[in-house]
């Protein structure tokens, strides 16, 4: 009998741990600043959106407006459930033109530009994909797909790049698109939480949402500090200093998976093969948007410790860091200068993106 879906008993106390790096994070600024924190829900995670500096009437704005934001954005850009990303979905197959939905278009160029920047590791046209595995549900359905259907649909090999747009309508010219944005979908929408409240005049925010940050402007004075997880998530491995508009995004292999007959399966699919990426554990990215930072993050991760430098220069990025699978810590040496470490025991190598060399392991 297949094995229920792993429980996580580490998330409470690092959701905990999380909330209190936040509180002392803040704990520099004046004490005549204002600071609101609130929680909403987004895309089925706890969103932490702390303003700094705002009056509580408009904090309290911002929150209703922004909560009501997600809610409608989760809801439009689930690819199964009913909502407008499903309703295209269903229409894809058939070949035939059809409107894209104004609420989607938003996701689907940010999808396609960075698909298309990812040399194929990130590959939102394989919904398919995630259905078979069953995380197209929550929980996921703890049973993999024979060798047989993944060879299936691997042989399909629908691609971002056999849609066909022009203005508000779409062709596919492979039947077996599917699109699921994964990750891609929650970032986007931080992504425009974030400018929404530049439209309200609040400029000092930051939003956290599992092990992914946004922050705009500062805390008060002082520039916003946050965690980069250890493999696994338990724990802190160091502190990075985001600037005034910057995000960081993280995927890891604990934050969505099962276990069947003994064997972890994660949500961290590798579009070559159609299984889990087995090489790394997490991969954490700085971009200034948190769309492209986690879709980074996801490639990276999928190349693994052997080939990331190579779609990391492809894909633009320059401050990243990479656990692999015997819990070694590759990190590029524009993140290095900029870590707080934490944890000394970790074994660390600083390696730089564009030459592609290992610089000096850390002691």
């Amino acid at each position: 009998m297949p094995s229920p879906c792993r429980p996580s008993p580490t998330r409470p106390i690092l959701l905990a741990l999380l909330a209190l790096l936040a509180l002392l994070a803040l704990a520099g600024c004046r004490e005549t600043t204002p600071v609101n924190t609130t929680r909403l829900q987004a895309f089925g995670e706890p969103l932490d959106l702390t303003l700094v500096g705002v009056d509580p009437e408009l904090a309290r704005r911002a929150r209703d407006e922004l909560s009501e934001d997600i809610t409608f954005r989760a809801r439009a850009w689930d690819p199964w459930r009913a909502g407008a990303l499903a309703e295209l979905n269903q229409r894809l197959p058939s070949g035939e033109p059809a409107t894209i939905p104004p609420s989607v278009l938003p996701l689907l160029r940010t999808g396609q530009r960075l698909a298309a920047r990812s040399q194929g590791l990130y590959n939102p046209a394989l919904g398919e994909l995630v259905a078979r595995w069953g995380f197209d549900r929550t929980p996921p359905r703890a049973t993999p797909p024979t060798q047989a259907q993944l060879d299936a649909l691997l042989t399909q090999a629908p691609t971002m790049a056999q849609l066909r747009r022009d203005g508000l309508e779409i062709r596919a010219t492979n039947p077996s698109i599917q699109l699921d944005f994964g990750r891609l979908a929650p970032a986007l929408a931080i992504d425009l939480a974030i400018a929404r409240l530049r439209e309200l005049g609040i400029v000092n925010a930051l939003i956290q949402r599992g092990g992914t940050w946004r922050a705009s402007g500062d805390r008060g004075g002082q520039p916003w500090r946050v965690p980069i997880l250890r493999a696994g998530g338990s724990g802190v491995l160091a502190i990075v200093t985001l600037g005034r508009d910057e995000a960081l995004g993280s995927v890891a292999d604990h934050q969505r998976d099962f276990i069947h007959q003994g064997e972890v399966y994660h949500d961290v699919l590798d579009p070559r093969t159609g299984r889990p990426a087995r090489a790394s554990r997490t991969v954490t990215v700085l971009q200034p948007d948190l769309a492209s930072a986690t879709v980074a993050a996801h490639a990276l991760f999928v190349a693994g410790p052997e080939h990331w430098l190579e779609v990391a220069r492809a894909m633009g990025v320059t401050t990243a860091l990479l656990i692999d699978r015997a819990g070694e810590v590759h990190v590029t040496q524009a993140l290095w200068d900029r870590l707080e470490r934490v944890d000394p025991g970790a074994r660390i190598h600083r390696v730089n993106p564009i030459t592609t060399e290992a610089a000096a392991t850390a002691p």
